[in-house]
């Protein structure tokens, strides 16, 4: 990250190496201690940095429960959109649309969508136009699903 020190990138970088470390060896019980571990440190780095739309990004990856997740994604799709950062609009926009695809919601999923399709008019990776096109697939054939399924109760 841009605004570390070097101390601080040097912990961040460990941090992260170490948990994928742990997933990689299948050791979960050790992943979620440091998961704990790891949330602290973003909460540490918000006090001392401000909030930053990476950090607020990572800090709801890091959110159990999808309800959690969506403030901090939205400060950080916020912020983002201040500081025209737009590879982390991207991203955001994917996450919020993602808890809310996976929370069967398909209208804010939608308007979600919408917003990520708009930002990646300015973004070339086409990995993220892929999930882009996934997404609105998957919208498609929700909703198709739920008018069968509502013309069958008639």
């Amino acid at each position: 990250m841009k605004l570390f020190n070097h101390t601080d990138r040097q912990k961040w970088n460990e941090f992260v190496s170490i948990g994928v470390g742990l997933v990689r060896r299948n050791r979960w019980k050790a992943y979620k201690e440091h998961q704990r571990r790891f949330v602290r440190m973003i909460d540490t780095f918000l006090r001392k940095y401000g909030e930053n739309p990476r950090l607020l990004a990572t800090r709801a990856g890091m959110m159990q429960r999808p309800s959690a997740k969506i403030p901090y994604l939205l400060r950080a799709y916020r912020l983002a959109k201040l500081t025209n950062d737009k590879q982390e609009m991207v991203f955001t926009a994917h996450s919020i649309a993602q808890v809310y695809l996976d929370r069967q919601q398909l209208q804010p999923a939608t308007v979600w969508v919408k917003r990520l399709k708009a930002n990646l008019l300015n973004h070339r990776d086409k990995s993220c136009k892929a999930w882009c096109s996934e997404m609105e697939e998957e919208i498609r054939e929700r909703k198709a699903s739920l008018q069968l399924t509502e013309r069958l109760r008639e």
